[in-house]
């Protein structure tokens, strides 16, 4: 079909997103007051707004945070469900998107847009039927490993 595991995991995170409304979301960056570090949360969080434009039912919380890699985090009611970045969350009840964060954002956005444009979550077999399968974290950390 033509997908990679990275990009059944983002729409995985966008089911999720659309499923599980507010989300909070960490965005971690190197150094906050570098200028591309700085331009980055901008952007991301005007994706964001971009997003709820197209999906007002979706309500993301943003943060910005300081860490020694640049990495964005989602959580429900407080548990980590998704890391995007190149450190591998510990458990695998969150979803782990290795991309670079601005192709991630991209997708993402698609994502979110085409699914609720679809009827997602409130419809039965409105996705294609490879966003259909259950997600299985294991499998995906696997494939990413070959």
């Amino acid at each position: 079909m033509g997908q990679t595991t990275s990009e059944l995991a983002i729409a995985e995170l966008a089911k999720l997103l659309l499923s599980n409304s507010p989300i909070d979301v960490e965005v971690s960056v190197e150094n906050p007051n570098s200028s591309p570090d700085s331009e980055f949360i901008i952007w991301f969080s005007r994706k964001m707004l971009e997003a709820h434009d197209s999906v007002p039912s979706l309500i993301v919380n943003i943060q910005s945070a300081k860490c020694g890699d640049s990495c964005i985090t989602y959580y429900l009611d407080g548990d980590i469900i998704a890391k995007v970045g190149r450190i591998e969350p510990p458990s695998l009840d969150a979803i782990w998107v290795p991309v670079d964060l601005r192709e991630f954002t991209d997708s993402l956005v698609n994502f979110l847009v085409q699914f609720s444009d679809a009827g997602y979550p409130g419809c039965v077999g409105c996705l294609d039927p490879v966003y259909e399968n259950i997600w299985n974290e294991r499998m995906h950390r696997e494939s990413l490993r070959i």
